[in-house]
C-alpha cells in the first residue's frame, strides 16, 4: 500500500530533522577537535543534491584524500530500522542512527564493517537491549 502524501511529508520532515541532529554533532565534533592543539583538524562536509544510494552526507577529511559516506538515520519510537544500502558499493561508509527517547537522543555509529557482519534485524535487537553504547565521532576518524 502507498504512503499517503501526508505520510510521505511527515516522513521526509522527520529524516532531515535527523539529518540536522547530524550536522549539529559534528560541527561540535569539529570544533572539539579544533581546541584540543596546535594540530587543527578540517572537514569539509558535502550534501548530495539527490539522496542517491542512501548517501546523506559526504566527509572529506583533513588530508583530502579519504572521503567518508555518511548515511543517517533516526527512529522517534522504537530503534529498528531496515538498511536498504548495497554495502558493497561503497568505499567507506557509515551508518549513524539516532534514536529519540524520553531522556534525550542517543546516537549510534556503524562502520561498513560492523554491518557487513551483521544485518540490520541484529543491530535492532541490540539497540533495543542497549547492548550498544552511545558513541562519538572519534570512532570514524582513528
Amino acid at each position: 500500500m502507498a504512503k499517503s502524501p501526508t505520510n510521505k511529508k511527515d516522513s521526509m520532515k522527520t529524516g532531515k530533522k535527523f539529518e540536522l541532529y547530524f550536522l549539529e554533532d559534528f560541527m561540535k565534533f569539529e570544533k572539539k577537535e579544533n581546541q584540543k592543539g596546535r594540530n587543527k583538524r578540517h572537514f569539509d562536509i558535502f550534501v548530495p543534491f539527490i539522496d542517491n544510494d542512501g548517501i546523506d552526507f559526504v566527509i572529506r577529511t583533513d588530508n583530502g584524500k579519504t572521503y567518508k559516506e555518511i548515511q543517517v538515520k533516526g527512529r522517534e519510537t522504537r530503534p529498528i530500522f531496515k538498511l536498504d544500502t548495497d554495502l558493497k558499493k561503497h568505499q567507506d561508509y557509515w551508518l549513524v542512527l539516532y534514536h529519540e527517547t524520553p531522556k534525550g537522543v542517543k546516537r549510534y555509529i556503524f562502520s561498513k564493517e560492523e554491518l557487513l557482519i551483521t544485518d540490520s534485524n541484529r543491530v535492532s535487537r541490540k539497540l533495543l537491549t542497549n547492548e550498544y553504547s552511545k558513541q562519538d565521532f572519534d570512532k570514524m576518524f582513528k
